[in-house]
């Protein structure tokens, strides 16, 4: 906005700017009118940043507030990604293993687990579903986000089983693998 005016001024002759006795010396009418113009639109433009920028702050300090299901005052995430270093599955396993190990070591440390995506990640895992004994209507497609996690995991997030059990070692290795759901799930196929 400032740059028009100024390379008007440029072109403004200084002995007649100093003779006009209007307000709008050298600029005319025209001139005038347009730099009201722009001063007017930088204003309004300033005024729709700053409820922009309010209604902004509003929403994050919102979303501070929402109850996710996790206890955010005493977690700490950390993403580990040792996929590109060519490690096989057993030693991607030892070095997890070493990791919890070494973390659960720290002082003040509760509890420590390992997730392929984590709490509030990004990543998502989708597999198709099937739940003995329901029929899925016509066109409703039947996929779950899945997460992989280590045995503390629930007790590591914060999150509370209500009904039956959590993960034990034995879990690792049995098939079928076990599972545990959220209680939307629980109470939309298993009421």
């Amino acid at each position: 906005a400032g740059v028009g005016p100024a390379i008007r001024g440029t072109k403004v002759s200084l002995a007649e700017s100093m003779k006009a006795q209007s307000r709008a010396v050298g600029l005319g009418a025209r001139g005038a009118l347009v730099g009201k113009t722009l001063v007017a639109a930088q204003i309004a433009f300033c005024l729709l940043l700053l409820v922009l920028a309010a209604l902004f702050t509003r929403s994050m300090q919102s979303l501070l507030r929402v109850d996710v299901g996790y206890d955010r005052e005493q977690l700490l995430v950390a993403r580990l990604d040792i996929r590109s270093l060519g490690y096989s599955d057993e030693q991607r396993q030892a070095l997890h293993d070493r990791v919890l190990r070494r973390i659960g070591q720290i002082p003040g440390v509760e509890s420590a687990s390992i997730s392929l995506n984590g709490p509030l990640g990004t990543g998502r895992r989708m597999s198709s579903l099937l739940v003995e004994g329901y029929t899925p209507a016509p066109q409703e497609r039947m996929m779950t986000n899945e997460e992989i996690v280590t045995l503390d995991y629930l007790r590591t997030v914060g999150l509370r089983i209500i009904t039956g059990r959590g993960f034990i070692a034995s879990d690792a290795t049995t098939t079928p693998q076990q599972t545990i759901i959220n209680e939307t799930m629980a109470k939309r196929y298993f009421p």
